[in-house]
């Protein structure tokens, strides 16, 4: 079928565009004095961006860009999520380390070319499903652009009883799922072409197993949705068109063959994680069913409509495209639920907004053109006044949301801009005592690995990189607040009050966060009074002993910030100011 290529090409554009604001909106503000900076568009970029630019500097892959620990010759070392999955950061690493990018440049770099990929992947595969391309181009903006309504994030999520939040378009994110969110993408438009072609199907087989496999060192919740959504396909297929038995069983086997072949290392890797890990990422022993999620909810509706059409033989089961809008509206039942046979369930929430989301709307638009085509909605549906209308509901929807996040980031991105001289100034400077720097605001510390690879005494995303025990994470965690003049009491009015950075690095992100987990346990009273009370404890102790332990080198504050208990142990050797920020150089008392 010939694919008119204009209409897939001007998707692609208007996602290219929407993809930008974020960072356009950043240099204009700066007027000509932009430093260099991403615009981040969720908070765990900032752990993505400083693992990327350890690879980029040649650091080992079971590095902690935080801590600065990198494994030694001969010791054992553990591995973390971030090591496990690689295959995507070295993919990117590789070419900036030829071409002389850094990580922050490979981020803005690496939105629109993601948006474009995925944008012309889509079409090409919807083009071929539905054999219209007007549909097809609107398709791929619905599909793009609407995921946050399916997923409920934003003001719609009051239908839901869901919190009231916003999300970004979420397969942008850095550099996960970006990277690997268009091969997923292939999968269905491969898959498609191997089940309803006669000829060979040997090489686009391998092609789908080999995609699996690199999905599976790129990013967990990919591969395992493209691994279940295969399974659906398969059985659905075996089961419709008996003909065509043989043929695909060959097609499950080759691409089974290379995923269980790939499968092996990985299991040998993950069985090297460290023993935190489990805990940091709130992997959860559950065996509860999950029924709930809106996109969950809303194609478990379609598929009953589809049944019904099919036994009331409006609609064939045999027809491909009823076949996969089946698979994919069924996926999202065995993707929430596969921990009532497993047993466990990690951070299912990220199916929900990087995969179920957009299968649902997948379906949707083929379904759209399937119920058109067998006359169960006005041929008016698929007019071009509606496409028109569509295409524009959907950009509408997507540009409020690029905006109202930009703008939501938008002080943390600018204050992260405005310190990218000292972050880089500190890559510069010695480092006589082999010591560490503390940066008063915590934000950029989080940040600061992008732009220069220092150890720091404490960062929000240093527990989920190997090489720092939980222990040692929790005592850095108290000598940053007490450097930072937080007091006991002061700390139990922001455990009260919530504060998110401090309750999550004292209680674990899975008593913070509500939706990480469905046993969720929020902290308590008694769990804050108990928190302070071993704050106060340490406080009270805290000897030079101590403060020899993490030894500073450099402090970085903002002028005229208070830093009484630094001044008590550390004599200030030199101060340097760059903007609103001072660089101190220590000296342990």
């Amino acid at each position: 079928m010939k694919i008119h290529w204009k209409w897939g090409i001007l998707s692609a554009l208007v996602m290219t565009l929407l993809s930008l604001y974020p960072q356009l909106d950043i240099l204009v503000r700066e007027r000509g004095h932009w430093a260099g900076s991403y615009a981040y568009i969720d908070t765990d970029e900032v752990a993505y961006s400083a693992y990327l630019q350890a690879i980029i500097d040649g650091r080992p892959r079971r590095c902690n860009p935080y801590s600065g620990v990198d494994p030694a010759g001969g010791q054992p070392s553990t591995e973390s999520l971030f090591s496990i999955q690689f295959a995507a950061a070295y993919l990117v690493a590789i070419p900036a380390r030829l071409l002389h990018l850094s990580a922050s440049s490979v981020f803005i770099l690496l939105i629109p070319l993601v948006s474009a990929a995925s944008a012309l992947v889509l079409y090409w595969f919807l083009v071929q499903v539905t054999g219209h391309s007007r549909i097809a181009a609107a398709g791929v903006l619905i599909v793009l652009c609407l995921p946050t309504l399916v997923s409920a994030q934003g003001p719609i999520g009051l239908l839901y009883w869901s919190p009231h939040g916003w999300s970004y378009l979420t397969f942008q994110r850095r550099y996960l799922p970006a990277i690997p969110f268009p091969v997923f993408l292939i999968l269905f438009g491969v898959v498609w072409k191997l089940l309803n072609k006669t000829d060979t199907c040997v090489i686009r087989s391998l092609a789908v197993g080999i995609s699996i496999a690199f999905l599976m060192y790129s990013y967990f919740f990919l591969w395992t949705a493209a691994l279940a959504w295969l399974t659906c396909i398969g059985i659905l297929w075996l089961i419709a068109r008996p003909a065509e038995r043989r043929r695909t069983l060959l097609v499950v086997a080759i691409i089974y063959g290379i995923v269980f072949t790939a499968l092996v290392p990985f299991v040998i890797l993950l069985s090297k994680r460290s023993a935190e890990m489990d805990s940091v990422q709130a992997l959860t022993l559950s065996r509860i069913p999950d029924v709930t999620r809106p996109s969950e909810l809303l194609s478990t509706a379609l598929l009953v409509v589809l049944l019904l059409l099919i036994r009331f033989k409006r609609l064939r089961l045999s027809d491909p495209a009823v076949l996969f809008a089946l698979s994919l509206l069924a996926s999202p039942l065995i993707i929430f639920n596969q921990q009532v046979i497993t047993g466990r369930e990690l951070q299912a929430f990220h199916y929900e907004e990087f995969v179920t989301s957009y299968t649902f709307l997948i379906a949707l638009v083929i379904c759209w053109q399937v119920f058109s085509k067998n006359k169960l909605i006005p041929n008016s549906a698929a007019s071009r006044t509606v496409t028109l209308a569509m295409s524009a509901f959907s950009i509408l929807y997507a540009g409020i949301i690029v905006v109202s996040l930009s703008q939501a980031a938008l002080d943390d991105n600018l204050t992260r801009e405005q310190n990218v001289r000292v972050m880089a100034r500190l890559k510069e400077l010695p480092n006589p005592n082999s010591g560490m720097v503390m940066f008063l605001n915590p934000r950029l510390g989080d940040s600061l690995p992008t732009f220069s690879p220092v150890p720091q005494l404490w960062a929000a995303h240093m527990a989920v990189f190997p090489g720092v025990r939980p222990i040692e994470v929790r005592e850095r965690f108290y000598q940053y607040l007490y450097y930072s003049d937080v007091t006991p009491l002061s700390l139990h009015e922001s455990l009260m009050a919530k504060n998110y950075m401090i309750s999550s690095a004292l209680f674990g992100f899975e008593r913070e966060a509500e939706h990480l987990t469905q046993q969720f346990k929020p902290i308590t009273a008694t769990d804050i009074a108990d928190e302070t009370r071993s704050y106060e404890k340490y406080v009270t102790a805290f000897g030079r002993s101590d403060a020899a332990r993490y030894p500073l080198t450099y402090f970085i504050t903002c002028v005229d910030s208070p830093n009484a208990n630094i001044e008590r142990w550390y004599e200030k050797e030199s101060a340097e100011g760059i903007g609103e920020c001072v660089i101190y150089q220590l000296k342990l008392r």
